[in-house]
């Protein structure tokens, strides 16, 4: 199925600035958290897997969010100095409260008790090695 929103050209720019981003973040989140690179709807973006959610035992499949960026977005993740972990950290966290609504980001992290709110997988931004948040 085509997708309206993009030209083939526009999609294939969009995939390899996604992809190139999501290569840059495995090199900042812990290696329980996979990142993939994604194009939905005209919206390039990755998305975040967790691999270690075993102590949630009611959800049966991973965590998983997309973050959508747009094209300058991601450009500004790609040219911040990977030395800046911090910013691109906080900025990636506020894309992520920004773009879900399957998942609420809290305090709350993955291997202790969990907790459960509203029906929301809640975990800590900085699990995902986002800080500042």
């Amino acid at each position: 199925m085509k997708n309206p929103l993009m030209t083939p050209e526009e999609g294939a720019f969009m995939t390899s600035w996604a992809q190139r981003l999501a290569d840059r973040m495995r090199e900042l989140l812990p290696v329980h958290v996979l990142a993939q690179a994604k194009v939905l709807s005209g919206m390039a973006g990755i998305e975040l897997r967790a691999k270690r959610i075993a102590t949630l035992a009611r959800f049966e499949h991973p965590l998983r969010v997309f973050v959508a960026l747009r094209p300058n977005e991601i450009k500004a993740f790609l040219s911040e100095p990977l030395q800046n972990t911090e910013r691109l950290r906080q900025a990636l966290g506020e894309r992520i409260r920004r773009c879900t609504s399957m998942a609420v980001f809290d305090a709350v992290d993955f291997g202790g008790g969990s907790q459960r709110a509203r029906d929301a997988v809640i975990v800590r931004l900085d699990e995902l090695g986002v800080e500042g948040c």
